[in-house]
């Protein structure tokens, strides 16, 4: 069985069956952000495990093996996390949800609030219409040049032919203007 933070959580024991969420005791509740923030941090901390570091560190596997090196990299980092979720369900499990969330119940107000007031939301909607206007102009600026050169392909297609007796027509007089200059020449 694969441990994800939807499996863990759906095993979680609730105290109402049919998961009513307005009837589940807060202890609960918090042990489910608990747990899923657990699971959360064991991602990202697996995901910046980088490849380059990986093989520095396995050196030998990439002297013997350069090409499965990324396979076995990508089956270490699969493996590391399903360990480290493992674990970390073991650890939630076995101790009182209680005891793990009364430093956490703290820390996770405390971003709340801190959230709640570093929150700009005028300046954010300011940014959002300045780029909206900055895409619009170059919208406007995209399709003024498609047109433009719509209209000067359009022009050079109805000049074509015009273009091409005009450039007979300066051949035609390079060589009269050589002929002229041959004549000055001779006499």
């Amino acid at each position: 069985m694969s441990f994800t933070v939807k499996n863990c959580i759906s095993e979680m024991p609730t105290r109402n069956k049919k998961f009513k969420i307005f009837e589940i005791a807060k202890d609960d509740i918090l042990a489910k952000k608990y747990l899923s923030a657990v699971f959360l941090a064991i991602k990202k901390y697996v995901s910046s495990i980088k490849f380059s570091t990986f093989k520095d560190n396995y050196a030998i596997v990439y002297e013997i093996d350069a090409d499965h090196l990324h396979d076995l990299y990508n089956q270490f980092r699969d493996q590391l996390f399903l360990r480290l979720n493992e674990m970390a369900y073991e650890v939630f499990t076995v101790c009182e949800s209680s005891f793990l969330l009364s430093p956490m119940n703290k820390i996770i107000w405390k971003n709340i609030n801190d959230k709640k007031r570093n929150r700009n939301v005028p300046n954010a909607v300011a940014r959002h219409k300045e780029k909206k206007n900055a895409i619009q102009k170059l919208k406007s600026i995209l399709n003024g040049l498609k047109s433009a050169n719509e209209e000067t392909i359009l022009e050079i297609s109805r000049n074509h032919e015009q273009i091409l007796t005009l450039g007979s027509n300066i051949q035609r007089l390079n060589q009269e203007i050589m002929i002229a200059l041959d004549s000055l020449y001779t006499i």
